[in-house]
């Protein structure tokens, strides 16, 4: 089941404002801001549509943001995957141990940042990539499996 909300409260890990699906569907429709929330696979997905952008939060069990994807909608209503990032996470504590973000531009270059947070070092790396793999059609409104999907 998914519910919608006007937004999300990170600091609290939950929504602010429940919208009921009708609320929501008008929001997805107009392009205004909402958020739906559902699990699948065990995993609480956070949706944010906050018109160009949607980002999507893979939440763990002990509701940390362990996975994150950014896309940038274009004029056409086609996303562009522009940012993941990973954090990985000592035991049930709540700050990172690592992170690794991806930056995608849609001129094909990546760059990879590496934050070892306990150590307190950072590297990163430019390379590229395929735009082409990153693009997803924007979701009808409800059928978010395309951008929530954890194998990317």
């Amino acid at each position: 089941m998914t519910s919608y909300f006007e937004k999300w409260f990170w600091a609290k890990r939950r929504g602010i404002g429940p919208l009921s699906a009708q609320e929501a569907e008008e929001r997805h429709r107009s392009g205004r801001a909402y958020v739906a929330v559902f699990v699948d696979d065990g995993v609480k997905r956070v949706i944010d549509f906050a018109s160009p952008w949607v980002s999507v939060t893979f939440l763990d069990p002990f509701e940390r943001p362990f996975l994150q994807y950014d896309f940038k909608k274009n004029q056409n209503s086609v996303l562009f995957l522009s940012l993941v990032r990973h954090t990985e996470f000592n035991g049930d504590g709540k700050d990172p141990k690592e992170t690794a973000t991806f930056s995608f531009k849609e001129d094909g270059s990546l760059l990879i940042e590496n934050m070892d947070h306990e150590a307190g070092t950072a590297s990163e790396k430019e390379t590229s990539f395929d735009p082409q793999d990153n693009k997803e059609p924007y979701p009808m409104f409800g059928e978010y499996g395309s951008v929530a999907r954890l194998d990317r």
